[in-house]
This record gives structure tokens, C-alpha cells and sequence, in this order.
């Protein structure tokens, strides 16, 4: 089935269509087939500790992805962990070929750099829990941070009132649950591999959630409406 553009003048199976909302961020909208997945990359302000709870860019492969769809240079990358530098991805806007971009594996504690900015997703994310005694989430639906496995518990109407936090081999990687709602009713594991499931616990995860358009119906980006044929 084709796309229909009202005021394009190509058609492409899968394209990326740049759009400033009026806050001058970036956003890019990929169309495949008959599913549009939207997802908007932008910056914080300079100084901020880190994303919104499931803003974050949780791979270092997304955070060069983010950095090229908003121009930004990043040809000189710093990794590592440190308190000292926002969680994840983030970008120094006048320090181009000198660590111009930034991944950190510290996801806890961290604090903001007066020379740098957090770069983030906005995006719609389905909240879900496994079965009792799996051992984590699929690959790339792990809750992996404190502050977003406490927002997936209250978005699933779940008690979460006593935290267990450390790391350990017993107890699912990243965010799990205790349904019964006995002490320490929800976990948040920092082992992230080599883990096994308890049989009083569940793994919380997460997915993007991805819209479907039918014949029928269309999405609006800036002044163009895309709908199927």
C-alpha cells in the first residue's frame, strides 16, 4: 500500500520527514508500511542532571542516532561512569572534535556539567510484567533506571512502598515486583546479566508503543498529512 502526502512531493517506503515544533526541537517521524513509530529526539538545557523517567537514550548506538538527526557534531566520544556528568548520552554544544558527546553508564546520582546537555527521546512506552520466576525483561525492554522502575509500578497501579536496591545474582535484573506486597515489594536489581528468577517475583518492562494506521485514518506532521492507500 502507498503513502499518501498532502504536500510532499516524493514517496518513499520508509522515510524520515524533519519537523520544529515550537520549541525548537528536532522530531523525526519513520513511516514504514502501514505502522508509524514516532519518536522526537531533543536537548535539555545546559547543567540538567539527566532525561524524564522514559526519556532516556538507554544505548550508545540511539545516542549517535539522536546526535545526527539534530545536527549535532559528535566525532570525538567520552565513555565511562562517573556522578559527575548526566546519565546516559549527553552532548557539549561548543566543544566540537575535543569529547563533543558523552555515553555514561552511571545511571544513579548523577549531576549536571555547566558545559553540557542531556540529549533525550520523547516517546510513547507500554508498561508490562513478566511471569513469576523469569529471570529478566526481553532485550531492549529493560527498566533501566531507579526513578523509571517506580513510574512503570505506579502506571500499572502496583503497590511500591518498600524498595529492595543493590545487586545481586537471585533477583531479576533491573525492575521486578512482588505481587503479594510483603516487604520490599518491588526491587530494582543493578546486576544486569547472569541473573535468575524468585518465584514471588515478576520483571517489569517496557516497550514503545507503535501505531497502526488504517485505510481510514491518517497522521499529521507540521502541515502534511500521511495517510494509507
Amino acid at each position: 500500500k502507498g503513502l499518501v502526502e498532502s504536500c510532499l512531493t516524493h514517496e518513499l517506503p520508509m522515510m524520515q520527514i524533519p519537523v520544529r515544533l515550537f520549541f525548537a526541537v528536532e522530531v523525526f517521524f519513520s513511516v514504514i508500511g502501514n505502522a508509524s513509530a514516532q519518536v522526537a529526539y531533543y536537548a535539555l538545557a545546559l547543567g540538567d542532571a539527566g532525561c524524564p523517567v522514559s526519556h532516556e537514550i538507554t544505548t550508545q548506538s540511539e545516542c549517535q542516532t539522536a546526535l545526527a538527526e539534530l545536527q549535532r557534531c559528535h566525532v570525538s566520544v567520552w565513555t565511562g561512569s562517573t556522578n559527575s556528568l548526566p546519565m546516559y548520552c549527553s552532548h557539549r554544544p561548543n566543544y566540537c572534535g575535543s569529547h563533543d558527546w558523552q555515553w555514561n553508564k552511571l545511571t544513579i546520582g548523577n549531576i549536571g556539567r555547566s558545559d553540557t546537555v542531556p540529549i533525550c527521546k520523547k516517546r510513547e512506552v507500554v508498561y508490562y510484567a513478566l511471569a513469576l520466576g523469569d529471570a529478566g525483561c526481553p532485550v531492549g525492554h529493560e527498566i533501566t533506571t531507579f526513578a523509571g522502575c517506580q513510574t512503570a509500578l505506579a502506571a500499572l497501579g502496583r503497590c511500591h512502598v518498600s524498595a529492595w536496591l543493590g545487586s545481586h545474582p537471585s533477583r531479576p535484573s533491573y525492575c521486578s515486583h512482588i505481587p503479594s506486597c510483603s516487604k520490599d515489594n518491588w526491587a530494582f536489581n543493578q546486576q544486569s546479566s547472569g541473573t535468575s528468577g524468585r518465584d514471588d517475583s515478576v520483571p517489569i518492562c517496557q516497550k514503545e508503543a507503535v501505531h497502526f494506521l488504517r485505510s481510514t485514518e491518517s497522521i499529521k506532521v507540521a502541515n502534511c498529512t500521511i495517510s494509507i492507500q
